[in-house]
Order: C-alpha cells, then structure tokens, then sequence
C-alpha cells in the first residue's frame, strides 16, 4: 500500500509503477454502473476546461463518454441538464442537446456566486408577457446525437422521438418567495430552434417553489410532448409572473417508457484548480445533491501542474474536496473516482515533478477509503495508446486534446470505470488473465445487458460478450512465470 501520509519527506513511486486503477470496495462502484441497465445512473464530473461542454475544451469527451455507455447499455432514458447556453449553429452542442437564450430574456439571477455549480447558468425568469422579459429559455432535444464536437459519433436515435412517452423535465430552485413556470413545445423539422415555431402544447408547471431557508432543487414534468411527426423537439420554459421572479436552473428531457442508463454531465470551468471549486462554488453543495449523481469524479491536475500547487497542498485540496461533496450528498461514503492526468508537454523541470507525483496523491487516497477509486489514466493511455513524449498528436497543444484524442480518452476512461481494482480481464479476481477467465468469459458467451455486465464479460463495451471480448482478454493474458 502506498502511503503518503508525509508526501515531502519520500520521493512519490513513479506514475508507471502505480496499478492502473485503485478500489479497495471495486463491488461499490460495479454495482452502481450496473444499475445503468435498470434505472437512470447519473454521473457528475468536475474538472477544468477539458471536462467542460459547453463552453469548454470537452465537446468530444463528455460525448464520447456518454456514447460509451450508450454503446454497453443500449439506452439512455434522459438528457443532461440544459442550462442558459446559448449555442448557435458554429458551436458544438452538448450531448443531446441545444439551447437559445434570446433577449430580452431571464435576468441575472438572485442566487450568489458561490452557490451555482461550475458550469451551470441560472436566471431569474418573469413571465414572458411582462416589460422585462419577452423569451424564456430554449431547449432542444438532439435526439441523434446531432452537432456534438466529435463529427466521427453517428447520427443514430439515441434517444426516443417519436412516441408519446417523452416529456421535459423543469429544474427549478426554491426562494423565500418565488413565481411559478410555464412551458411550450414546439417541435421542428431541423436542428435549428425556433421561438416562432407553432406550438403543440403548453401551459403551467404544477411545482411550489416558495421556500424559507436554504434553496433547494426542485423538479415538474410537462405531459408527454407532441412531437407533430417532426424529429426535433424543442420546449421554451419561463417564469409565469409579471412580476415574481422564479429561478429557473434548466431543464432536462426524460422517456418515461424507457428510464434507465448512464448519464454523465460536466460541472466544470476552463482553467479551475480543484481548490477553486470550494473557494468560488463552496455553497453549491445543495444545487449538486439536487441534481441526484449516484458517483462523483474529480478530474484535475492540469493547472495544479502549471501554478506549481505542491503535492502535500494538492493532497488537502483533494480532501477537502472529497468532504464537501460527502457533505453535500449526505453521505460520508458517497462514492467518488479520482482521475489522473494523461501526458502533457512542454512542462518544465519543476512542473514535471509535480505532474509526476499526482498520481501517487491519488492512489494512496483511494487505497485508504473504500468509497473512492482511482484511474491512472497516464498508464493507460501511454500502455493502450503510446501517448507519451514520443506521441503527443493526441494534442492541439501542451495540455488540451484534439477531438480524435478525447474521443480515444473516453474510451479509455469507460473502460477503466468497468474494470475498478482488477486487470481487465481479470474475471476470477486472482490478479491474473489466464485459463480461468477465459472459461467466465465462454461461459457467459452471447448475454447482453444487466447480465453482460454483471459478468464482466464485456471487455469491449459492446453491450454483448462476443469474440470481440475474447480478443481484448488474449491481449491482456497474463504471461506465463519462467
């Protein structure tokens, strides 16, 4: 076991000596991904710019993620959360979605600063008919996965447009006096939204968002939508008084005929250390338990390497971290994946120390708390990809990745999540890929779903153990001792 209890005193083990994932309860987190196969799993990620979509450098990986457990589960029964970003027709959407803020819109809203999440917009919204406001916020359901950053994702029916069972989903905070929320479909023939399209339903929310105290989140469903025979749905939400204003966070679009698989969001900023997300969003703790994750990833490193924060003062930022979501979720064992940096180029002598030593921090804290995990994804990209000095195309420049690079990343990533504290490959858990395994894997020959990944079978994210399992398992056998 790795201690680092006192990080300075000891020179940390090189990244390329530390196990490729940590989890000393790896049950917790199968379990929890597995349930994608059942019920919706939300996931939130908070990092820096390479995790953030809109507005940031992940427009290919937070897709890409999101892909990769469409591909195992075969379903996924909601979007994320759309908040007020406005993304026109030359900015990637997010996945599953778009949205258009046109003014005079919602003004700015009531709620500090530190009380929003990284990444999320709020306004506070009158009724659409008063002085101040005449559009409320826009949001579209890409239904295809359409006009994401990675053009390489196929336009496929992710997601269900053309039954009754789709509804939106108004997500709402509470304040001590608040309006209430309309809303109106208006379903397109494009991907363009329109505030001029013909409606085909609205009216009021039925939700209370009056509340003394604290705020809270709070949800309302429309009916099911009328999609009109078009493919693209889009659903205008605002306040419904002149005058009280309701502080709308945004929305999200739910099958009810089929809520189940993974759903990952980003709440993240460009250039944030991990120790910004208490000093700038430290009273968020509310709005992230709202929005129900079942797991939690913290994705930094990157500028704690170029702002030269050292490892003994990283490590608390960590902890204090890992406390606040606890905190936040109510739960002192609130499951959380701590992830590791891929290689970054041009650092300096200084800077690569640093950057070298961040994933003994992570592996030591994940191998002293059974609620966290730990992927080294420098090892598995520099074992999987040849990522490393030799290979930096996976780069636009020394830190961001391009959009083939997210894409491989992602893959990487999803895979690592299904295989938590073992080899992949390792079915029997005896810290070999060997004859025993590969008789698992047969044996669990053709099952899909809930089963495949019960199994751990299925190696490839296919969503079926096939032959492409096989040859992933031979890739990884163990090699025989002398």
């Amino acid at each position: 076991m790795l201690c680092l209890q006192s990080i300075s005193a000891m020179e940390p083990p090189s990244w390329q000596e530390i196990s490729r994932t940590i989890a000393i309860d790896p049950e917790r987190f199968e379990q929890i991904l597995c349930a994608g196969h059942d019920e919706v799993v939300r996931i939130a990620i908070l990092g820096d710019s390479q995790e953030m979509c809109p507005g940031g450098s992940g427009c290919s990986y937070l897709p890409n993620i999101n892909l990769a457990f469409f591909d195992r589960i075969g379903a996924i029964g909601e979007t994320p959360v759309l908040s007020h970003w406005s993304i026109g027709s030359s900015s990637p959407a997010a996945w599953l979605w778009r949205a258009a803020v046109a003014s005079p819109n919602g003004a700015a809203t009531t709620l500090p600063a530190a009380s929003i999440l990284p990444g999320v917009r709020v306004r506070s919204h009158r009724s659409v008919d008063s002085s101040a406001q005449s559009y409320g916020l826009l949001g579209m359901l890409l239904h295809d996965g359409s006009l994401n950053g990675d053009p390489q994702i196929p336009q496929f029916p992710y997601f269900d447009n053309a039954s009754t069972h789709v509804v939106a989903e108004l997500v709402a905070a509470t304040r001590p006096e608040s309006g209430g929320a309309t809303w109106r479909a208006m379903p397109r023939a494009t991907s363009s939204p329109s505030y001029f399209a013909a409606a085909t339903g609205g009216g009021g929310f039925e939700i209370d968002l009056s509340s003394a105290g604290a705020p809270q989140i709070r949800t309302a469903r429309t009916p099911p939508l009328d999609f009109a025979g078009l493919p693209y749905m889009s659903v205008e939400i605002a306040g419904n008084d002149p005058k009280l204003p309701t502080e709308i966070v945004g929305l999200r679009f739910v099958d009810l005929a089929d809520e189940r698989g993974v759903v990952v969001q980003g709440f993240s900023k460009g250039g944030y250390r991990i120790d910004q997300l208490l000093s700038l969003h430290g009273d968020s703790g509310w709005m992230l338990e709202g929005l129900g994750p079942r797991l939690a990833v913290l994705h930094f490193g990157a500028n704690e390497t170029t702002e030269l924060v050292d490892l003994a003062t990283w490590e608390a930022h960590l902890r204090d971290a890992i406390d606040w979501i606890r905190q936040a979720m109510g739960n002192d064992e609130f499951p959380i994946v701590l992830v590791g940096e891929v290689h970054h180029a041009g650092l300096d002598v200084e800077e690569q120390a640093i950057f070298d030593g961040q994933p003994a921090v992570l592996a030591g804290l994940a191998e002293d708390d059974p609620g966290l995990a730990f992927v080294n994804l420098r090892r598995i990209t520099a074992e999987r990809y040849g990522w490393g000095p030799k290979d930096e195309s996976f780069l636009i420049d020394t830190v961001h990745l391009s959009t083939e690079g997210q894409r491989m990343l992602a893959r990487a990533f999803v895979d690592a999540l299904h295989s938590l504290g073992r080899l992949e490959g390792d079915l029997d858990g005896d810290g070999e890929v060997g004859p025993a395994d590969l008789s698992m894997l047969l044996s669990s020959w053709g099952t899909s779903g809930g089963a495949a990944c019960a199994s751990r079978a299925d190696l490839d994210g296919s969503g079926v153990v096939d032959a492409g399992d096989v040859v992933r398992l031979l890739a990884a056998w163990t090699p025989s001792k002398p």
